[in-house]
């Protein structure tokens, strides 16, 4: 059996160790103009320069880069919007549900109208993270062409956000991030109204 690899190279690199905590996001095909996507990388580029060779620098900037990144999903006025109907909505969840236990502990998530959070503790016996995400890619999009009647077009970005949480505090910061979306983004006044919201733990 080959071993399990910690890194992870698509067109970015991704830190993956097999066992961690991971907050994820991944957004349909087409959810971000390209100008908008090109000044947002031009930008974190920029702020990766700035930060040189200081770690703690450079995560910052990763972070802030990452909330303009996911304010530009929420307000983004271009389609599309698939995640909006309830009905693919349910494929999402109960793909994120279907792999609970057996290749994660799931912790939260919500489903926007054009991306999808979600936190989760990967367990060390399960396939590695990056075909956790094929797979449920390859099935959500499979399931979502056929309930919109679509045939060979793209339906997921292939490159998803991921990131290693490092602690306790982040893992709470990050768990919160992912419940108040909706409500940051203006689609419900509180967030438990979301119906496709899932918190495992008590406020």
């Amino acid at each position: 059996m080959p071993a399990r690899k910690d890194f992870y190279r698509r067109n970015l690199p991704h830190w993956q160790p097999s066992g961690a905590d991971f907050f994820v996001t991944f957004r349909l095909h087409g959810s971000l103009p390209k100008d908008v996507l090109r000044a947002l990388q031009q930008e974190k580029h920029r702020l990766e320069l700035e930060a040189g060779n200081d770690l703690e620098a450079l995560d910052l900037a990763r972070k802030r880069m990452y909330g303009k990144f996911d304010a530009a999903l929420d307000h983004a006025t271009n389609e599309p919007y698939w995640l909006k109907q309830p009905a693919m909505a349910r494929i999402v969840v109960e793909a994120l549900e279907f792999q609970d236990g057996s290749s994660y502990i799931l912790h939260a998530y919500t489903i926007m109208p054009n991306h999808v959070h979600v936190l989760f503790s990967h367990l060390q016996e399960g396939p590695e993270l990056h075909r956790i995400m094929q797979r449920m890619k390859r099935h959500t999009a499979r399931e979502g062409n056929i309930l919109l009647d679509r045939t060979g077009a793209q339906f997921w970005e292939r490159e998803s956000y991921d990131r290693v949480v490092r602690d306790n505090r982040e893992f709470w910061r990050i768990y919160w991030y992912i419940l108040k979306n909706p409500e940051k983004a203006g689609l419900v006044e509180k967030w438990f109204q979301h119906p496709w919201t899932w918190g495992k733990y008590e406020p």
